[in-house]
């Protein structure tokens, strides 16, 4: 599948300009600038979803957008958020980095090009933790690190218990890209 890699990286320093901590979106937006390369050229996955060039790109910005939505409905039509604005920020931060660590677990084998695992598949969430946490000046909220490793839900293998809104949020944004492309 043939994307627009330009377009697909402009909607997504778009969703992090929307952070309303601006110290926290100067911060993702260096993170993901460090990690653009790597990022913009991994697929979703290699035999599900998304799995062609740029495809993490596409889901990731897909998720972000399924996500703002069900952020946004649940505070206009079901009133459940108390503060909207911190929890939009939680939502694009968390989205944003959900499946970062899928940089490092996707090479190409060459001279096939074809996309493999180089470690445990489970493993991608707790990276993104491990390297935030070495590379930026600024702590990820403790509800953005729940919902970055509940991510897949039941099957995160990750330890850690789905117990907030933000970490179904982003677990059912995830689950309907990854099940229903091209949104």
């Amino acid at each position: 599948m043939e994307i627009d890699i330009n377009s697909e990286w402009r909607e997504l320093e778009n969703w992090i300009t929307m952070i309303e901590d601006k110290d926290m979106m100067v911060e993702l937006s260096i993170y993901m600038g460090r990690n653009k390369e790597s990022f913009i050229s991994a697929p979703g996955s290699i035999a599900h979803h998304h799995a062609y060039e740029g495809g993490l790109l596409r889901h990731t910005n897909e998720v972000v957008r399924i996500a703002w939505e069900i952020a946004k409905t649940l505070f206009q039509e079901f009133n459940v958020l108390d503060d909207y604005i911190d929890f939009r920020n939680k939502v694009i931060i968390a989205c944003v980095l959900h499946d970062v660590g899928k940089i490092q677990k996707y090479y190409r084998n060459y001279p096939s090009r074809a996309w493999v695992y180089c470690v445990n598949p489970h493993e991608h969430a707790q990276w993104v933790i491990d390297n935030w946490k070495m590379n930026q000046k600024l702590e990820l909220d403790p509800d953005v690190i729940e919902a970055i490793l509940t991510h897949h839900g039941g099957w995160s293998k990750t330890g850690v218990e789905m117990k907030k809104l933000l970490s179904a949020v982003v677990h059912s944004a995830d689950l309907i890209s990854s099940r229903f492309e091209e949104l």
